[in-house]
């Protein structure tokens, strides 16, 4: 996914949120290098007393899809807004703004395209 692209998208969805949540407007986007114990491991949100932020590993966002990078930002951000919910539950709220659905492709990561999967909801082998 182009990191231009991929910006736009965010502050999209940002602004969307936001609009339920007022402080995922504090959210920021960055890319990181951070620890990946799965292949699935492509973003993570930090929520901590700072302002709340999004990564992407930077050594993975150029293998992304579109579909892909949607979702993976729709459900970090859905982890802004409610910070203690488990997955399923961040998905559906994700799900709920958006109003579309995350699947999961045979890659265990999320996307917002159907046809590359049909896996939904979060599957439960996946960590809660």
């Amino acid at each position: 996914m182009n990191l231009d692209r991929l910006r736009v998208m965010f502050l999209r969805e940002r602004k969307r949120f936001a609009e339920v949540y007022p402080h995922c407007a504090d959210a920021a986007l960055g890319l990181k290098k951070f620890k990946r114990h799965h292949e699935r491991d492509c973003c993570m949100a930090y929520v901590g007393t700072d302002k709340p932020e999004i990564f992407f590993h930077v050594d993975v966002v150029d293998l992304l899809t579109e579909p892909q990078c949607l979702a993976l930002v729709r459900h970090e951000l859905a982890h802004v807004a409610e910070p203690r919910w488990k997955e399923a539950a961040v998905d559906r709220l994700a799900e709920e703004i958006s109003g579309r659905g995350i699947y999961y492709g045979p890659d265990d990561i999320q996307t917002t395209s159907a046809a590359a999967c049909n896996v939904r909801p979060r599957p439960k082998r996946l960590p809660k």
